[in-house]
């Protein structure tokens, strides 16, 4: 892939099968969507955007008669799985959008939740993303965002075997990368800071061809537990984070 071809059309071409990507990650999927519902508990939200929404399994399930979801997605193919996910009876409380984040229009202060997961690592400017999403955040609003830890040694023990592997299968997609530290650093810069968090890792590499997605799911669970009752966080690179204005 060229150097050339911006990071917005690398992602569209990464994300374009919505149905192999969902199927390869759906323990994944299941574990942020809980983590979410988690988080969200009994709290009521009347606008929600999802940013990089995928196929909407985890955002949909706030859906509500007494809410507006708006679903944003840069791959055609994820917003319509989302949308064959969306029942008949609630259609007209949701809005797909299939633009970027920093140029979507969207109302400035419009929103009480936003989801913002696995988004970081593949845009332009996440410094860029996260001063649009800051911005599109009413007062009192939350934020439940995902972020890989660069620093972590997880991290590090999978950037080496992708080294190697590249050496087999070279490819130019890279993901950005930053510790936890730079990206809550950004957020704290417009006043947003964690209130709670929820961390694990992914599956070892070439798991997925040996296991069931149920029992890599199981596996994790019994590992990391769920929130609030977890355990083991220490051996996550994976933080997923409740933040508001304090």
């Amino acid at each position: 892939m060229s150097s050339a071809v911006s990071k917005v059309e690398q992602v569209k071409l990464r994300f374009g099968q919505a149905e192999s990507y969902v199927d390869r990650w759906r323990y994944n999927i299941r574990i942020r969507a809980e983590t979410v519902k988690d988080f969200v508990g009994s709290e009521k939200f009347h606008r929600i955007l999802d940013v990089g929404c995928g196929d909407g399994s985890i955002s949909l399930p706030l859906l509500t008669k007494e809410n507006q979801l708006t679903l944003l997605d840069l791959s055609s193919g994820m917003l319509s799985s989302a949308r064959a996910k969306i029942p008949a009876a609630l259609s007209e409380n949701v809005r797909l959008i299939n633009q970027d984040i920093v140029r979507a229009e969207l109302e400035p202060y419009g929103y009480d939740l936003i989801l913002c997961l696995g988004v970081l690592a593949h845009v332009d400017s996440p410094a860029a993303v996260v001063g649009r999403l800051a911005g599109l955040l009413s007062p009192g609003g939350t934020i439940l965002l995902e972020a890989t830890d660069c620093q972590h040694f997880w991290s590090y023990m999978l950037k080496a075997y992708d080294r190697i592997l590249d050496q087999v299968k070279p490819t130019d997609y890279t993901l950005n990368a930053h510790s936890v530290r730079d990206v809550l650093g950004m957020f704290a810069q417009h006043g947003l800071r964690p209130v709670s968090s929820f961390r694990y890792s992914y599956s070892p590499p070439g798991m997925q061809r040996l296991f069931s997605q149920d029992s890599i799911y199981a596996l994790i669970r019994l590992i990391y537990g769920r929130y609030p009752r977890m355990r083991n966080a220490w051996l996550g690179n994976e933080c997923i984070f409740h933040l508001k204005v304090t």
